[in-house]
Parts: C-alpha cells; sequence; structure tokens
C-alpha cells in the first residue's frame, strides 16, 4: 500500500462516538472546516468540530480525543450541530485569518496520529491554527540579580540599629532623670527672666527716682467692741511719704520714708548707701549714722537683668555639678501607679535616694567640680568680696570637715521623676524626705506636676496632704490659682490688661465660715521718661459671715528716669557692731519723747488693755 492510500486509512474519532461507529476519514474533516470558516452560518457543523474542541499542545500534537462518560444519542447529536444564536454572533465578529511569518497562506499541516501512541508529542515545531496571529515562542534570557535591593535593606538596619542605640543610650535611667531635671529647670529660670523684666530699661539709663504717697484707712464693725472700732480710727490718723533713687552710674542710692500722725513728724528714717557701706539714719533719735560695711556692696547698682543673669549662672553650675556627680548604680527604675494631676495614671519612676553612706562622696565630687569652675569662683569672687585663692581653700577645708561628720545619719532624700510613653516624657517630680526621730519616722513628700495648662503642687506629711496648689494659665493675661492647706481654702485671679495688673483673693475658712477677701492693683502710665501710676491694697475680713472690718491702703507715685539722687555727707557714723547699751538707751528715750509717737502709741495700748 502507498503512503497515499494508508493516509486514507487513518481516522479521527469523534468524542461522541464508540469504537463500533463508522470511521470520518482525514479529508471530509478538512473539507467541512473549511466551508465552516467561510460560512459558519450555513451547513450543519460535524459533531467533532463542535463536540470535540481541539486541544492546541505546544508539541507536534494538534488534534487530542476527548471520550466523553456519556453517550449521546443520534437526536441529541443533530441538535448539538445546530449552531445556536450566540455562537453565529461569535462567529459573525470573528475574521479566521491564518498567516505566517511572511503574511503568506498558512497550509495547515496534516493530521497524523499513531495508533500505537495515540497522544504523544512529536518533534515538529508547534502551530496555532485556531490563532488570530502566529505566535513563535521564544527563549528569555536570564535576569540578573539587582544589588539596589540588597542595599536598601542593609541602610534599613543600620538606621534602626543606629535609632535602637540613640534610644538606649539617651533614655538609660540617669539621661531620663537628668534630661527631665534639666528641662524643668530651664521652665523655671525662663518664668525669673519674665518677672525680672526691667521696664525701666536701666541699662541704658544713669539714674531711677521714685516718689510717693502712702494712705492707710481702717474701719471696723461695732460687734467688734469698742476696742476694734478704736483701734482702726488711730489707724485712719497715719499717712507717709517715701522717695527712692539709685545712681547706677555712681554707685549711690538714697531712701526716705517718713510716717506722719495727724500733721505731726511720728518717725522719719533715712538709708543711705555710699562708699562701699550702707548708712541708717534715725532722724531727731539719734545723732550719728549707723554704718553696715557692705562687702557685696556693687552688687546693689548692677542691672536688674545683668543680676538675675549671674544668679542664673551660678544656680545653673551648681545644678550641673550636682547632676553629673550622681552615680549611676544608685538610680533605680520600677513601674507604679500614682496621682499624676487629678487622676491615677501607671508611670514609670526613676528614683535616685541620698543616704548617709552616698551623700559624702556627692558632697565631695561636687565641691570638686565647683573649685575647678572658672566662672563659678569668678562670680563668687564678685559677691562675697574674697579672693579666688580663699574661696578654694574654704572649699577644701569643708570637704575635710564633713568627710568626718554625719550629715544624714539615719534620714534619706528621696529624688524622684515620673514618666511615661515611649518617649520617657517627665509628668511628674517629686522630693521624699524620711527623718527618724526617737522611733517614729516622719516622711515629707513635695510633688510638682505640670501639664499644658495648669501645674499641680502637693505637700504631703506621712502620705496626709497637707497643702495642694493648681495654677492654671487660661490665657497670657489671665491666672487662677486654687489652694487648699488643712481647712483653708484660697482662690486668686491674676489679670494683667493695658498696662494695669489685678490680683484679687479670696480665703476662707471652712469650719468656721471666716473669710478674707481683697484685691491688690497697680496701673501706671508713661509719658516721655516719666511713669505715673497708683497702687492699692484692700482687705475685707468677716467673721462667721458678718463684715468684721476693711483695711485699705493705697499709694500715688512717680518715677523719672535721669532724676538726680540726692545722698547727704556722712560726717559722723558709728558701726553697727559697736553700739553700747548707752546708744541704744539714747535711741528709745528720744522715741518717748516725740509727742506724735507717744500719742498714737498711747491710745492704741489703751483700746487692747
Amino acid at each position: 500500500m502507498n503512503p497515499e492510500e494508508k493516509d486514507n486509512e487513518k481516522v479521527i474519532k469523534t468524542d461522541s462516538q464508540s469504537k463500533e461507529e463508522p470511521l470520518v476519514s482525514k479529508e471530509e474533516v478538512l473539507e467541512r472546516e473549511t466551508e465552516t470558516i467561510k460560512n459558519p452560518l450555513e451547513g450543519v457543523v460535524e459533531p467533532a468540530l463542535e463536540e470535540t474542541p481541539l486541544e492546541i499542545n505546544k508539541g507536534e500534537e494538534l488534534y487530542k480525543e476527548e471520550n466523553p462518560t456519556e453517550k449521546m444519542s443520534t437526536e441529541e447529536e443533530e441538535e448539538a450541530l445546530v449552531p445556536s444564536d450566540l455562537e453565529k454572533e461569535e462567529h459573525q465578529e470573528k475574521e479566521f485569518h491564518i498567516e505566517t511569518e511572511k503574511n503568506e497562506p498558512m497550509h495547515l499541516p496534516e493530521i497524523e496520529i499513531d495508533n500505537q501512541a495515540e497522544g504523544m508529542p512529536t518533534e515538529e515545531m508547534p502551530v496555532f491554527p485556531f490563532c488570530e496571529t502566529f505566535i513563535e515562542p521564544t527563549q528569555s534570557e536570564p535576569k540578573k540579580k539587582s544589588k539596589k535591593g540588597f542595599v536598601v535593606g542593609l541602610l534599613i538596619v543600620i538606621i534602626v540599629a543606629i535609632l535602637v542605640a540613640i534610644y538606649f543610650l539617651l533614655f538609660n535611667t540617669k539621661n531620663l532623670f537628668l534630661a527631665a531635671v534639666n528641662k524643668e529647670y530651664g521652665n523655671i529660670v525662663n518664668n525669673i527672666s519674665l518677672l525680672s523684666n526691667n521696664k525701666y530699661n536701666i541699662a541704658k539709663n544713669s539714674t531711677l527716682v521714685t516718689k510717693g504717697d502712702l494712705k492707710i484707712s481702717m474701719e471696723a464693725d461695732a460687734k467688734l467692741g469698742e476696742s476694734a472700732v478704736g483701734i482702726s480710727k488711730e489707724f485712719n490718723q497715719v499717712n507717709g511719704t517715701y522717695e527712692f533713687g539709685t545712681d547706677y552710674k555712681n554707685k549711690k542710692a538714697s531712701s526716705l520714708i517718713s510716717l506722719k500722725y495727724g500733721e505731726g513728724e511720728m518717725l522719719e528714717l533715712g538709708t543711705y548707701a555710699k562708699e562701699s557701706s550702707l548708712y541708717i539714719e534715725l532722724k531727731d533719735l539719734f545723732d550719728k549714722y549707723i554704718e553696715i560695711p557692705m562687702k557685696e556692696y556693687d552688687a546693689l547698682y548692677e542691672n536688674p537683668e545683668v543680676a538675675v543673669e549671674d544668679a542664673r549662672t551660678i544656680t545653673k553650675i551648681v545644678k550641673n555639678a550636682f547632676l553629673e556627680s550622681l552615680d549611676p548604680k544608685d538610680f533605680k527604675k520600677e513601674t507604679v501607679t500614682t496621682k499624676v494631676g487629678n487622676k491615677e495614671q501607671k508611670v514609670t519612676k526613676i528614683s535616685y535616694t541620698l543616704t548617709e553612706n552616698n551623700i559624702h562622696t556627692l558632697y565631695e565630687n561636687v565641691l570638686n567640680k565647683l573649685k575647678k569652675n572658672k566662672t563659678f569662683i569668678k562670680l563668687l569672687t564678685q559677691y562675697t568680696g574674697e579672693k579666688q585663692n580663699t574661696i578654694k581653700a574654704n572649699m577644701e577645708k569643708s570637704i575635710k570637715n564633713y568627710k568626718t561628720k554625719k550629715i544624714l545619719e539615719n534620714d534619706t532624700i528621696e529624688l524622684n521623676v515620673y514618666t511615661d510613653g515611649i518617649l520617657n516624657t517627665a509628668v511628674k517630680y517629686g522630693i521624699v524626705a524620711s527623718q527618724l526621730d526617737a522611733s517614729e519616722t516622719t516622711v515629707t513628700e513635695m510633688t510638682f506636676v505640670k501639664d499644658k495648662t495648669k501645674t499641680y503642687t502637693d505637700i504631703l506629711k506621712n502620705t496626709k496632704e497637707l497643702i495642694h496648689i493648681e495654677t492654671e494659665k487660661q490665657s497670657d493675661q489671665k491666672y487662677v490659682l486654687t489652694a487648699t492647706y488643712g481647712d483653708m481654702n484660697a482662690l486668686v485671679n491674676y489679670t494683667k490688661e493695658n498696662g494695669k495688673y489685678t490680683i484679687d483673693y479670696t480665703i476662707t475658712d471652712t469650719v468656721n465660715n471666716n473669710k478674707m477677701t481683697g484685691t491688690l492693683q497697680n496701673e501706671e502710665t508713661k509719658k516721655d521718661s516719666t511713669y505715673n501710676g497708683n497702687t492699692s491694697f484692700t482687705l475685707n475680713y468677716e467673721i462667721a459671715g458678718t463684715k468684721a472690718f476693711t483695711m485699705k491702703m493705697a499709694s500715688a507715685y512717680e518715677t523719672k528716669i535721669g532724676e538726680k539722687v540726692e545722698v547727704p555727707k556722712i560726717q559722723k557714723s558709728i558701726t553697727y557692731d559697736k553700739l553700747t547699751n548707752e546708744n541704744i538707751n539714747t535711741i528709745l528715750g528720744n522715741i518717748m519723747l516725740n509727742p506724735n509717737f507717744m500719742s498714737f502709741a498711747t491710745h492704741v495700748l489703751a483700746y487692747i488693755y
């Protein structure tokens, strides 16, 4: 048999045909397939094309027979041969155009199925007769591994390691303690700087003179008795004047206070600073100036802001020397639940306890650090008048003396800082002093808490609260303070507006229903180099809800920049430590001879006794 006849004998079975069904030649399959492609809506499609979709393999095998599990009847086969409406639409939309790489019509290969190895692939190149475009498989080149991801990952690991190291370095127990103390110290210093604001701009001027008067008035209710009413009337006749002057350039100062009873002079006291000494003048009482030598005399004429800055520098140096001398092994860290403000909170407590065992070493280390600090020694010489060598020698002597002395004995002082959160933010500070007296231990604790708008200060004795103070900042111009001390409650309101300062206060005895209320007020205006102001203070006292008495003091003053400061010529003086009993008796005798003073004193004593 020739090859052509041999090929014609090979047949393709459909899935619905059994072994006994007649075979279909390959030529008939190709002929029907071609007709279906040309006009898929005409004629009847063979079951082999509809019921037995050809599976496309990547090998030489182009068709694979699929045998259904159930045999279809002849009627079911005929119905399956008729295409559905959906299939007709799909045939209309698709265009079967099979091309080679050279855009030439592609001849379908002859299908050859080996009965002995049916379904096995051959070595020929795979083709896809029912794809719209011929696809030739390509061999992809292996990708090179990128080092970028490795480098990025390594950088992340390094950064995380650095951050972890920094965290444990900065947030170890001692550093957390020091950071919290330094932060709060800075806040306190800033507040002091604000309070010491040099509104008169003394640094640019040589003199400052303030003159004013003082008036006192009292009114007592008759329910308090005749004595209270009488004493209040006597005080209503007292008034006075004052004058304060400072010459910063020439380092001299003067003050004069004069009190009158009615229209007569009762007491006049003068104070003058000149040539490194302070002189007190008792007019009409003593014929000599009483001299008080001052080693720190120059400090009187320093610019207030400079003085505050120096004090801040000294305090900072001492604070740093103390904190740096704390031994890391003496710190203790634990988790506790404590009152923070007005609520209980779980926090981390960092404590350092001073005992007789470590206080000597700490004291010695602090003094040695201060002794080596040139700025500290220089400032001490400025304020004490002592030479640097003398100051250092005194420090050495102090170290030797305290090595053998008992400082705390059985007492302890515990310094506490309470922190919260992953950043260990300080939320509370505390000092606990334990004193052993005989067999009883007294524990006094002071705590300080500060949040965004409020600060809380508490003093406790043996865990019992003695004093509780809350300060609330409602705005930059208004603060409210509340305080509790035993049965006493206090409320203070502070406001500032347009150069006017007002402090209103209320103090209440909750047990006896006694109350004190009043106001402290200051208002000042400026014109050129002159400041004019008024200050007043009032006190109202109620007993058991009934008004008892009222007292008011008022002063009008004038402050001038550049005014001449008058200091009298000192001719006769005696130092305070050389005053004799005879001198003191002379002063007291002259007071008794002053008719205005004696009249006031006699009347007041008469109402009392």
